[in-house]
């Protein structure tokens, strides 16, 4: 028993003399990577961090306002992202650790995957890092959220092809608009249709008498009564856009399609038939329209725009009885 005791007693004086430490990593902390002291801090990234981040620190956190009054009470982490809580009082198991802003949330919970974007426009995201979007998703425009990421400290020097960021801007490589703190959305200049002056949206029917609805962009202030057909887009969507779910992505032309679509040039010249696809945001008929469109003619012209709105102009409301 003494010998155990006294290996017990070296054990513990060999600890004491290591330096050891609790000294807790934090995001910022700086380190020698060479040979470091062990009270020396170390920086880590927020995605090297969240592979070992545990359930405890990243599971949604109990806590939820209750009563009538229009008190913030504070921040609360959801699993994936922070959201403020208000009422009278705040019930739940983690209400003492609700943070007072929504910055403090997002940092204490960098480790953790954090949902971005969306039609909610939900901002999980620090300032070091940027909204990585599905491929595909329209910049979260089909209501597809993203998921954070950090951004890369520096890139290659210039060069590469040309992309378009979600802001709009063009980048020269992907590298350099992920460092800007910006998603990809395609492979290209940006493409956009500044011209067009006019929106208008029309109750139409499409096959077997189905409803459908017709949206036509044009570069004329037109009037309903006179239709212009030169600088004109028009596509024509075989659906109830009333009762359609936000974000759905539409198939324009081209064999099994959910419409079709179509450009005119100048007065007196043929229209040419395009295919691609239109996202509808938001269709509230009579009120707003908000859509995206990425379309392209035979030829190969292409024609793209996002978050075009019709707030005011619409024709023929009632329509045609269809069905």
């Amino acid at each position: 028993m003494t010998r155990f005791l006294f290996v017990i007693a070296a054990f513990a004086l060999l600890v004491a003399g290591s330096g050891c430490s609790s000294h807790r990593l934090t995001e910022g902390d700086e380190v020698d990577a060479g040979a470091m002291p062990i009270d020396s801090p170390t920086v880590i990234s927020t995605d090297m961090a969240r592979l070992d981040a545990g359930p405890a620190i990243c599971a949604p956190q109990d806590a939820r306002g209750e009563g009538a009054c229009r008190l913030l009470l504070g921040y609360v982490w959801q699993g994936r992202g922070c959201a403020s809580i208000g009422g009278c009082s705040c019930v739940g198991a983690d209400c003492a650790s609700l943070a007072s802003t929504a910055e403090e949330c997002l940092a204490a919970h960098a480790p953790c995957e954090r949902a971005c974007g969306g039609l909610a426009e939900v901002d999980g995201c620090l300032p070091t890092e940027l909204c990585d979007y599905p491929d595909g998703s329209f910049c979260g425009g089909d209501d597809s959220q993203g998921v954070c990421r950090a951004r890369p400290l520096d890139c290659p020097e210039p060069g590469g092809v040309t992309v378009c960021g979600c802001d709009r801007s063009e980048y020269i490589g992907e590298c350099a608009a992920n460092f800007a703190g910006v998603d990809v959305a395609r492979v290209g200049p940006c493409v956009t249709s500044s011209a067009y002056r006019t929106a208008k949206a029309e109750r139409t029917c499409g096959p077997a008498d189905g409803p459908a609805w017709s949206i036509t962009l044009t570069t004329a202030r037109d009037t309903c009564d006179e239709v212009r057909t030169d600088g004109a887009i028009t596509f024509t969507v075989w659906t109830d856009l009333e009762s359609a779910a936000p974000g759905t992505i539409y198939s324009l032309g081209g064999g099994v399609s959910d419409g079709f679509a179509s450009v005119c040039g100048a007065p007196g010249a043929p229209c040419a038939t395009a295919t691609g696809t239109v996202v509808v945001h938001v269709f509230a008929a009579g009120e707003v329209a908000r859509f995206d469109y990425d379309l392209r003619t035979d030829d190969g012209r292409r024609f793209a725009e996002t978050d075009i709105e019709i707030a005011r102009f619409w024709c023929d409301l009632d329509g045609p009885g269809c069905g």
